[in-house]
Parts: structure tokens; C-alpha cells; sequence
């Protein structure tokens, strides 16, 4: 476990727990884990809100320590499925709000199943629609205002409205989105639609499309 210094004198002084790798086990031995969330854990003599009134508050401190009046962009900040839901309850005037990008999910299995640290256990098709139905789809069917689902294939396919439609949900003016299409690029995106159709067991492919049907992409 790495801590910057910051981070260490703020979980002192709330009574957080920290250390390293080596002596994780100790420090744990007087704390349990929160629905199974596994980046949160709170001691046993506090309530479950007192325990998310301490996140909440962290998180808000952090992320004014190092904001410099701009918005903060982070790459899955949260783990847990739902968590975030969960913790805005308690962030106030301040939500995190998240941004959801799912694909069709034929094409996401492909590209799972050819990394080479992809989680053994997502290799089967069987085992990749359960973990799709239990963790993507519930963020796609949740309903939160602080949550934007949207698909890839409409961000590489229908840029500037997806684009607007992004913006629109930060806060931010369309007239600010200055570098399209510099970092991003959906002319070269498009090469990533349809992997699917090359996979070289088709089987599973059919075995995908009939569980997901509604989730999968026809151009």
C-alpha cells in the first residue's frame, strides 16, 4: 500500500490505520471490510455512516488539496460497482459525478480475452456474461443523476453530440471543447468496432449475443 504523505497525516489525525504491504495484516486485524468494497474498510466500533461521513469528508479535503480550480479528471476512481452511489449520499453540495462508457459487449469479451492479464476467471463466455449482467449492466440500468452512461460505438460514430452530451453533464461549455479530436480520435476508433466478427470461436460470440442482445452493436 502506497500513501503519500498527505494522505498518511490525514488518516492519522481521523484514526485511519495505514502502513505497507508487509504489515497489512496487523493493521487490518481490528477492521472489517464494507459490503465487500474492498478500497474502503471502517473500524468495527463505528456505524456505517460515520464511517461515510469520514470518506466523504477525505475524498473532499484531497481533491481540494491538489485542485487548482479546475475539474478533476480520474480513470476508474472507484472500483465498486455501485459505491459512489452510495457516497454521494453524504458528499453534499459536492457529488463526484462518473462518467460510464460501455461497448457492445462481444466486442469486449475479444478484447479481454487477448490481454494477457485479463482475470482467468472472465476467459469463459458463461463466466463473461456473469460478470457483465452483475457489474456493467447495473451501472447502465441504475438511475443516478450523477451518473452518464454512454456507448463507445456513439462517441466514435456520433462525436460531437455524445461530445456535447458529456459536457452538458460536467458543467462545462461546448464552445471550451477546443482539441477535437486530438487526444481521442474516432477515425481511428472505428477500427475497434466489430473486433468481434474475427474471433475465432463464433460459438461464443452467438452464446454473448443471445444473453446481451439489447447490449450489443449494430452499425
Amino acid at each position: 500500500m502506497f500513501i503519500d504523505e498527505y494522505t498518511k497525516e490525514y488518516m492519522k489525525n481521523n484514526k485511519y490505520p495505514f502502513g505497507t504491504l508487509e504489515n497489512l495484516k496487523e493493521i487490518y486485524k481490528n477492521c472489517s471490510f464494507l459490503n465487500d468494497d474492498y478500497i474502503f474498510y471502517k473500524f468495527k466500533e463505528l456505524s456505517k455512516d460515520t464511517f461515510h461521513t469520514h470518506v466523504a469528508n477525505y475524498i473532499v479535503d484531497l481533491l481540494n488539496n491538489v485542485n487548482s480550480g479546475e475539474i478533476l479528471v480520474f480513470d476508474q476512481m472507484f472500483a465498486s460497482t455501485l459505491l459512489l452511489d452510495r457516497l454521494n449520499l453524504y458528499m453534499d453540495d459536492n457529488p463526484i459525478k462518473e462518467i460510464c462508457v460501455y461497448r457492445d459487449p462481444r466486442d469486449q469479451y475479444f478484447a479481454r480475452y487477448k490481454e494477457v492479464s485479463s482475470t482467468k476467471h472472465l476467459k469463459s463466455p458463461e463466466k463473461f456474461i456473469e460478470h457483465y449482467k452483475n457489474k456493467v449492466l447495473v451501472k447502465i440500468n441504475s438511475k443516478s443523476k450523477n451518473r452518464l452512461c454512454i456507448r463507445f460505438e456513439d462517441l466514435v460514430n456520433d462525436y460531437d453530440r455524445t461530445i456535447k452530451k458529456i459536457m452538458d453533464f460536467i458543467g462545462i461549455d461546448y464552445s471550451c471543447h477546443v482539441a477535437k479530436k486530438t487526444i481521442f480520435d474516432p477515425e481511428i476508433s472505428k477500427a475497434n468496432i466489430g473486433i468481434w466478427k474475427h474471433f475465432v470461436d463464433q460459438e461464443a460470440m452467438k452464446l454473448i449475443e443471445d444473453e446481451l442482445k439489447e447490449y450489443c452493436y449494430n452499425s
